[in-house]
This record gives structure tokens, sequence and C-alpha cells, in this order.
């Protein structure tokens, strides 16, 4: 479930939790198996919250990170010198950590946009396609809709390219760029 702040720009991400049904736990290394052919859903380093589990009563009620072994076995760090013997029984839930992430406004990443090189070996490729973005948002501005494919006068025409530059002033860029007319027609099509 995703839920949208008061400012819209702050999302806090919920997923559903896993409960389990424990048939088994080891004592040695405290290897935790599911019941018959369950599978646990975890991944190493997610939380699980035991309850009542059979004669190992030191586990109940407590959060512990798993590492998992098997869709249906995983295992816990924890000192078992300490703990009473396992008789039986037990369930666990995965403690689901929310998570809060948090966006810039549009504007703000128009103006000063943060742009991630993927690709060293074409570091402008960011840069030129947010203001090809730009363009198509001039071109339907003037226009009312956007270019049809491969609409070369469009594509190639540097007055359009200018505008841009004079539309967006505010713009900022980390580096002066280039725009190449090859990457257009490949944007383009």
């Amino acid at each position: 479930a995703v839920t949208a702040g008061l400012n819209s720009r702050t999302c806090l991400f919920v997923e559903s939790s896993s409960l389990l049904i424990i048939s088994q736990v080891s004592a040695d290394r405290l290897n935790i198996t599911v019941y018959g052919d369950q599978r646990h859903q975890l991944e190493s380093g997610n939380v699980v919250r035991f309850t009542e589990i059979g004669g190992m009563t030191e586990l109940n009620d407590r959060e512990f990170a798993v590492n998992v072994i098997s869709p249906s076995e995983f295992f816990i760090n924890v000192a078992t010198n300490s703990l009473s013997p396992y008789t039986g029984g037990g369930v666990g839930k995965q403690v689901i950590v929310s998570q809060v992430q948090s966006y810039q406004s549009m504007v703000k990443q128009l103006r000063e946009p943060t742009i991630v090189t993927t690709d060293l070996s074409r570091p402008d490729d960011g840069q030129m396609l947010h203001l090809t973005f730009l363009a198509l948002a001039k071109f339907r501005q003037d226009r009312g809709r956007y270019p049809e494919p491969w609409y070369v006068s469009f594509i190639l025409s540097g007055i359009l390219l200018g505008k841009i530059r004079c539309s967006f002033p505010f713009t900022r860029f980390s580096t002066r760029i280039s725009i190449f007319p090859s990457f257009l027609l490949y944007f383009g099509s």
C-alpha cells in the first residue's frame, strides 16, 4: 500500500507481512523450519517476531533478523546455550519496517535536474534526454499536440532547440552540453 503524505512529495510504502507457522527449531544453530510445504517468502536481513514457541520461551515476543537457508528454512543469530529446549509449535510474523521516501517538486527538478549517469561512455545522454522532453513539452504547448513520429522538421529544428533554451532559461546543467541530431532522430523513432 502507498500512502501519500500531506504535501504529496512524501510517500509511505507499507507491505503486507508474512505469517509463518513453525514446525521445527534445531537447537544447535537455531535453524527454523516452517510447517509443511509452506514457503516463508523472507530475504536475509528481514525481521521476524516470534510468539507461541513452546519451550524456547526466551524467543517469544522478540524480534530477530533472519538469514535465509532455503525457501522453507532460515536461521537467527542467537546464543543457544542460554535457551530452554524446544518442545514444539510457534508462530513467526514478519515485521515490516515502513519506508518513507521524499521527492523534490517537478519545478525544482526542471530547474536543477538530478540526472544519474548510467552509461559512462555517454555521460551527456541524460541531459540530452531532459532537453528533448522539454522540447516535446514546448512543442505541445505551442501546437496543442505532440509531434508525429519521425517528424524531422521538429527533430532537426535548431530554432526549436533555441526556443527551449529561451523558454526554459532557468534550467541549469552541471556541464555545457550539445544536442546531437542523431540522438534526436533516435529519440524521434
